[in-house]
């Protein structure tokens, strides 16, 4: 947990510190572990519903009244306080623990162990620490991550490194950006407006002679491939899959099933924490799934629930078919010669329900769909 809340909320990588002193920065294993103390005590937990006393689809992040972060492998356990990544430790009534406070439990070399009630709570200490104006991390990344998101690459890239051997690309965009989100109280809507606003964010990803070996200066949008929770959800709506999940079932029952349905997405889709968000390496397992999933299919074929019945439904020409389907599908309409090509066909064949459901499923397994362009 702390190698995620630094990379996701200050872009910085501390993860390699966790067992030894970082041998390509100057992070060191106190400063992992000053860092997981504030998380020593957090728990996720599912929640129980209180009429039926029986566990939900639901989870919630909790915080116990005591607990301590210690290096493992050290004997005696040697307790880490609270730290923040410039070196400020957390204050705490009372002090550090004492040694008599501190049980290590069954097994000596764990991370986490028992230690005495202070009444802080540690993870709200820890968000209070991420936008107080001394922090020279957080409006950084925030503006880095978020700049990514839309432009498809990073002014630091890769996003979780924000270090002085990463300079950024364009160094006063950043600059430009940190400030002003910082001055309008980290006001997201207005950073996103600002960031969709600017010509970097509205350039076509189609590359000319002159621009297409240009990965950093946004001469051209950069293809990003779909998250796995981009992916899913992207399915979800091109299939109506989520209408055929939810006949039958209450609405805890539905999320359990969409949630077990994105862990696998996740499984195979997601990449090493240690990536860049745009890293892609398509495998056969991912193609598989896409091509052969039952639900996936099923969702790809005219049904009352499916979006391409909906579709064929709705509109009643080949040609506003076709239009529909990219549509729903690539978020574009057919170029003129694809839609001459796939009207012309479906004329040819009497059954042409199979043509509709072969082409919406070609479209759907296509790298375009699973590309943000």
């Amino acid at each position: 947990m702390a190698g995620s809340a630094s990379r996701n909320f200050l872009g910085v990588q501390i993860n390699c510190a966790q067992c030894h002193d970082s041998k390509v920065n100057d992070w060191k294993m106190k400063d992992f572990w000053g860092v997981a103390a504030f998380f020593a005590r957090t728990r996720v937990r599912r929640v129980i519903d209180p009429e039926t006393k029986q566990p939900t689809g639901v989870f919630e992040i909790v915080d116990l009244p005591t607990g301590e972060a210690a290096i493992p492998e050290t004997k005696p356990a040697q307790v880490v306080e609270p730290t923040y990544l410039e070196g400020k430790v957390l204050h705490r009534p009372g002090g550090p623990p004492k040694f008599r406070e501190v049980n290590p439990g069954k097994n000596p070399d764990r991370a986490f162990i028992a230690g005495p009630r202070d009444g802080v709570e540690r993870r709200k200490e820890f968000a209070n620490w991420l936008v107080a104006d001394d922090n020279k991390w957080f409006a950084k990344a925030a503006v880095n991550w978020y700049w990514g998101q839309f432009t498809g690459v990073g002014l630091v890239d890769p996003l979780d490194d924000l270090d002085v051997t990463n300079p950024p690309s364009i160094p006063p965009a950043l600059d430009h950006l940190t400030k002003e989100f910082r001055e309008s109280g980290y006001d997201l809507k207005r950073l996103i407006r600002v960031i969709c606003s600017s010509r970097a964010y509205q350039r076509s990803s189609k590359p000319t002679p002159a621009n297409a070996k240009d990965e950093r200066f946004y001469s051209h949008r950069k293809l990003g491939h779909l998250t796995p929770d981009q992916m899913f959800y992207s399915l979800m709506s091109v299939t109506g899959l989520e209408n055929a999940l939810a006949r039958g079932q209450d609405r805890d029952a539905l999320e359990a099933a969409k949630n077990r349905f994105l862990a696998g997405f996740v499984f195979l889709f997601g990449n090493d924490e240690g990536e860049s968000g745009d890293t892609f390496n398509g495998t056969i397992p991912q193609a598989l799934l896409l091509m052969n999933n039952p639900q996936i299919q099923n969702g790809l074929k005219i049904g009352p629930a499916s979006a391409l019945g909906k579709i064929l439904q709705k509109f009643e020409t080949p040609e506003a078919r076709v239009e529909e389907m990219y549509l729903t599908a690539l978020g574009r309409f057919p170029t003129d010669t694809e839609k001459a090509y796939f009207v012309s066909v479906i004329g040819k064949y009497q059954n042409s329900k199979v043509i509709y459901e072969d082409l919406y499923w070609a479209l759907v397994n296509s790298s375009e769909f699973q590309f943000n362009h």
